[in-house]
C-alpha cells in the first residue's frame, strides 16, 4: 500500500481521470458457435450466456488473461480467463491497448457490476446492451498504478480461490466418506456384517411420508420461517410454520424435484414430501445422509415433460441399508463433521471464504475510489 500511495502522489496528485469504458477498450463481440461444433471435455472453453463453459472448441478466437461480459442469460456476469477462449455472441471481450491493463479492468467492471445488472433489460431473456456496458465512467490512472492495484487485488483473490480449492477438495472427501460409510459392502465379513446388523429396507417399511401445502408469496403474511418448496433454497418466509423439529424434506416437483434437505427449525413446507422416520429404528439425520448419498437417484425417479415431479409410490420403494442405532449415531457424528467443514457459514472454510470476499471487496472499492475525481 506504500508503494501505491507514493505512485499516487507522484503519478496522480490530483486523483484519477473518469472516462468511459468505450473511450478507452474496445468491446469485441464474440461469433455463434453450434453445439454439435463442442466437445464435453477437451479443447478451448466457450462461453456463450454465463461463466460456466457452454462447452469446448477446437479453436480460439480471444487471447488468454483478458476480461469478457455475458450479454444476455447471465446478463451482467464478469469474467477472467487465464487461458484462450472461445467468446460466442453473447459474450464480449474487452480489447485494451498497451496502456490499459485488462486485469485492471475486470477488477473496475465488479466494483461496477451492480451499475450494469440495473441497466440489463428483464425479458423473456435477460439482456445487457453494447451501450450501457460502453457508457460506463471508470477510473483510468497510469498503467503504473493499474498494475500497483491489480497486484494488490490479485493477493486476496489468490487467497480466496486457494480456499475454494481445498473446499472443493473437502467437499469431494465428505462424499468418498459418506459413500463408504453407508455402502455396506455385501463382501463384509459375516461377523462385522452380524455386529452391525445391516440390513436393507425400503422406506416404505421404516418412514411415513407426508405432503406439504400450497402455499405462495401472496398468501403469506411476512415472517422469519423459512418456506420450503421445490428450491434448493427457501422460496420465501412465513409468520407460521407447519413442521417443527427435525424434518427430512424432498423437493416434489420442478427444476429440483428429487432435492433433499434437512431442517432442525421450524419450517413451512409447500409441494414439497415430508419423510418421518420410525425413531425406534431410524434417526432423521441418518435417513437425510443415507437419501444424500443416492440423491441422483432420486433426481433420476422425477417424470413429466412440462413440469417434472416425482411420486410418492416411487420413492417408497427406495431401499437403504439399516443399522442399529449406535451404529447410525457415530456415522452421522462423522458426517456432521465434514458437512460443518464443506457448508457451515458460521465456521470452517466457508466462513473464512466469506471473510476474504469481503476483505477483497473492502480494498477494491479504496482502491478504486480516486479523492478529487
Amino acid at each position: 500500500m506504500n508503494k501505491l500511495n507514493d505512485l499516487l502522489l507522484d503519478r496522480c496528485p490530483n486523483g484519477g481521470v473518469y472516462k468511459k469504458l468505450g473511450e478507452v477498450i474496445s468491446l469485441v463481440r464474440g461469433t455463434r458457435v453450434v453445439k454439435n461444433q463442442l466437445s464435453h471435455d477437451s479443447g478451448f472453453p466457450v462461453y456463450q450466456n454465463s461463466l460456466k463453459p457452454l462447452g469446448y472448441h477446437t479453436d480460439y478466437n480471444c487471447p488468454k488473461n483478458s476480461t469478457f461480459i455475458i450479454c444476455a442469460g447471465a446478463a451482467g456476469e464478469i469474467g477472467y480467463s487465464v487461458e484462450e477462449y472461445w467468446a460466442a455472441d453473447d459474450c464480449f471481450t474487452c480489447k485494451c491497448p498497451e496502456t490499459i491493463s485488462s486485469r485492471y479492468i475486470y477488477h473496475v467492471l465488479l466494483q461496477n457490476q451492480s451499475k450494469l445488472l440495473s441497466q440489463v433489460r428483464k425479458a423473456s431473456i435477460p439482456r445487457l446492451s453494447h451501450t450501457s456496458i460502453e457508457s460506463l465512467a471508470i477510473p483510468i490512472p497510469p498503467l503504473e498504478i493499474q498494475e500497483e492495484i491489480v497486484r494488490i487485488l490479485d493477493s486476496f483473490t489468490e487467497l480466496t480461490a486457494e480456499l475454494t480449492a481445498e473446499l472443493t477438495a473437502r467437499k469431494k472427501q465428505y462424499e468418498y466418506y459418506r459413500d463408504k460409510l453407508l455402502s455396506f459392502d455385501i463382501l463384509l465379513l459375516r461377523r462385522e456384517r452380524e455386529r452391525l446388523g445391516v440390513r436393507w429396507v425400503s422406506l416404505k417399511d421404516v418412514t411415513v411420508f407426508s405432503k406439504g401445502g400450497y402455499v405462495t408469496k401472496q398468501d403469506v403474511s411476512e415472517g422469519n420461517i423459512p418456506v420450503i418448496s421445490g428450491g434448493m433454497e427457501p422460496a420465501f418466509y412465513h409468520n407460521q410454520f407447519n413442521r417443527s423439529g427435525e424434518s427430512v424434506v424432498i423437493a416434489r416437483s420442478g427444476i429440483n424435484a428429487g432435492y433433499v434437505s434437512y431442517w432442525d427449525v421450524p419450517i413451512y413446507v409447500s409441494d414439497t414430501f415430508t419423510i418421518d422416520p420410525d425413531t425406534s429404528l431410524l434417526t432423521h439425520k441418518y435417513l437425510y445422509y443415507c437419501l444424500k448419498r443416492i440423491q441422483s437417484t432420486l433426481i433420476g425417479t422425477k417424470r413429466g415433460a412440462g413440469v417434472p415431479h416425482i411420486n410418492k409410490e416411487a420413492l417408497s420403494k427406495i431401499m437403504i441399508p439399516l443399522v442399529n442405532l449406535f451404529e447410525q449415531s457415530k456415522i452421522t457424528d462423522t458426517l456432521d463433521k465434514f458437512d460443518s467443514l464443506c457448508n457451515d457459514l458460521s465456521q470452517g472454510i466457508p466462513a473464512e471464504i466469506e471473510v476474504r470476499q469481503k476483505q477483497y471487496e473492502f480494498y477494491r472499492s479504496l482502491l478504486l475510489s480516486f479523492d478529487g475525481c
